[in-house]
Formats: structure tokens, sequence, C-alpha cells
């Protein structure tokens, strides 16, 4: 879970490290970019407090391939972690805990709560919208324009608009903000289809969700986006009702011979 906010190749390597920290029976795996971090929190038997700095992908690639063992972690004086698992057990050297970058929390005061499939779905039908490149960096998120009963998102490349509204159960913000599309993918993976609230804090250019034992927290972008209602047309010149299932399937062959032509376009008549 907190791998997806580790970095690769980056001239800082304790970014590419997960944070773990044992204390009161919880082992809690911490991962950050800066941008995006990941705090993850399980149940362990803990017989002495610490915390220590893994490397992420070597960690995470040799738990993967542990299966229902029960696995004992230990440290020595050279920061060397011990992994104990049956008659097996493994080493990895590791960074102290103190060059990890601190998280910096956010309170609970200010927050909307929705339905966990109505914010997946949300996400879902905008974040394929968003800008890649970094001519228009803002582009780059989801604005969120966030009320006491609806949430509005949208996202706009510069060819596409992507506009999704949902209820929102409970709030006591009246604000925009503008989520990077990467933190919303992470977010949108671990959203479950169920009508579960979940509730999203923001504060201080920051944004965080609570997700069993999962926090997430993303710094938000910041600048002024597009004036999307200006790009919305109030009417159009043609109209029409077709089914979809059949225009589905004509646009997916259509789409075959759309990829090997460089502009790439489906003529509508």
């Amino acid at each position: 879970t907190v791998l997806k906010a580790t970095v690769n190749r980056t001239t800082n390597p304790i970014l590419e490290g997960i944070k773990i920290k044992a204390f009161n029976n919880i082992l809690e795996l911490t991962a950050t970019d800066s941008e995006l971090s990941i705090i993850k929190r399980i149940k362990a038997d803990i017989s002495k407090e610490g915390e220590i700095v893994v490397p992420g992908n070597i960690f995470s690639n040799y738990i993967k391939r542990l299966t229902n063992e029960q696995i004992k972690l230990s440290i020595d004086q050279g920061n060397q972690l011990k992994i104990v698992y049956n008659d097996s057990v493994g080493y990895i050297q590791c960074y102290n805990a103190d060059e990890f970058p601190n998280i910096r929390k956010i309170d609970n005061d200010e927050f909307f709560e929705l339905a966990q499939k109505d914010l997946k779905e949300l996400i879902n039908k905008t974040i394929f919208a968003v800008a890649t490149d970094d001519s228009r960096p803002i582009l780059k998120g989801v604005l969120f324009e966030i009320n006491n009963k609806t949430v509005t998102g949208v996202s706009l490349d510069g060819y596409r608009l992507a506009l999704v509204n949902k209820n929102i159960e409970n709030s006591n913000i009246n604000t925009s903000i503008i989520v990077p599309s990467r933190s919303l993918g992470e977010i949108a993976k671990l959203l479950k289809d169920t009508d579960d609230t979940v509730k999203v804090f923001v504060k201080d250019s920051t944004i965080m969700i609570n997700l069993e034992n999962v926090e997430i927290l993303s710094r938000l972008l910041e600048g002024d986006f597009i004036n999307y209602k200006q790009i919305l047309p109030t009417e159009f010149q043609t109209e029409c009702i077709i089914n979809r299932n059949q225009f589905d399937d004509t646009l997916d062959r259509a789409s075959i011979l759309a990829r090997f032509d460089k502009n790439n376009l489906v003529k509508f008549d």
C-alpha cells in the first residue's frame, strides 16, 4: 500500500525508503515523495519499540515472496534489519529514521464527507482528462468545488473536459481545491464500491483521507484553474439520441484504424 508513495531513482535515497515504526502493539509504515504520503498501520506484537527506514522496493519484494508465516523483525546497532521467518533469516541494510522527512498531519476540523463509491466514480470519470505535459502544471490536477450539498470535479487537457457532480452527506467547508492526478489515482485504488462514507480533510494546501488504518496525504496544486464555465456551450446545433451499447461497439471498431492515423480521429456524420 505505501510503496506507491516512494520515489524511484532519486538523488535523495531516503525517499526510496519506507519508514517502519513499532509502538503500542502497532507497526506503522510510512512512505512519501514530498507530494504524496501514505501511512498504513497494522497490529503487531511489539517487544521493543523503535523505528528504521528500509529500502522500499527490496523490502516489499522480499515480503511479497513470503506466505502466511509469522515474521520477526529486529534491528542491530548497524541499522541492519533482521527478518526471521520459519527456519530462515534475511538481512537488509537500512537508513536512519532521523533522515526521513517529517509528515505534517492536519487536524480534523475542516472536511467534507460522501460515499466511497461516489468519490471513486468522481475520480475515475475525471482523471482521464487531466493534462500530462508540464506546459500548464495546474491542469495536471482535478478541480474540486465543494459546498454544503455537492462536490463538483472538473478536469481538462486542452482537448477534453470532464465534469462530475456528486452529493455530499456532510460538510463544513465551502472552497475550491486542485488535487494532483497521481494522488487521486492512488486514492481511487483504495476506495470501495460501497455506500460507506469517507471523510476528506482539507487545510493548509493539504488534503487527507482516512481509510481503514490508512492515511493518504497529498499536497494541493496552487494557482488559478481555467474558468471552465466559459468553455461549456449553452446550446448545440445538433442533438441525437442513440443506443449506448451500439455506439460503444461502433466506436471501438472505428478506433482500430484511428490508432494508426497521426491525428487519431474518428469522423461523426
